[in-house]
């Protein structure tokens, strides 16, 4: 019996640090994220600008609010929500077109796959344009990787701006 309980004990103490909730994923984790980024994406010879800005994560959300641009006129505007979700995060998308009506419904959902250091990885979790989407930050660039449900992929290296200026 008393073999018996300290095994149960020791189970106990290699077990449940992989339980606890301080090692779990946490918004706060991606702080690194907040902060406005942009940089030209697609086509060098008629490149589009891609903006993105993170907001802090607060109230069990994280934020970004995303445009895109051609010349003078705006192609796509986008809305991100990060939140908590048991163990993990999710990630909720929906793009739109420049009058506000949706390009695709319903927002896509893509759950966390990876968070290494500032690499953040989300593949898909409902049916949608993106198959997964990584975001990497190095110094003053983060780099979003994109790969579309149909095979095709795209990197967006963004860097730090302050747009208000």
């Amino acid at each position: 019996m008393k073999t018996l309980l300290a095994a149960i004990g020791l189970c106990y103490i290699l077990i449940m640090p992989n339980l606890s909730w301080a090692d779990q994923v946490r918004l706060s984790d991606l702080d690194w994220m907040t902060g406005s980024w942009a940089g030209p994406v697609g086509n060098p010879d008629n490149p589009q600008r891609l903006e993105e800005t993170w907001g802090d994560p607060l109230a069990g959300t994280m934020t970004a609010m995303v445009r895109m641009t051609m010349g003078d006129r705006t192609v796509m505007i986008e809305l991100i929500s990060i939140t908590e979700s048991e163990d993990s995060l999710l990630l909720h998308i929906q793009q739109f077109n420049p009058d506000m009506s949706p390009r695709f419904e319903p927002a896509q959902r893509l759950r966390l796959v990876s968070l290494e250091g500032q690499k953040l990885s989300f593949k898909a979790d409902s049916p949608g344009g993106i198959d997964s989407l990584v975001y990497h930050r190095q110094a003053d660039h983060l780099t979003i990787t994109v790969a579309l449900a149909q095979g095709a992929q795209f990197i967006a290296p963004l860097q730090a701006v302050n747009l208000g200026q």
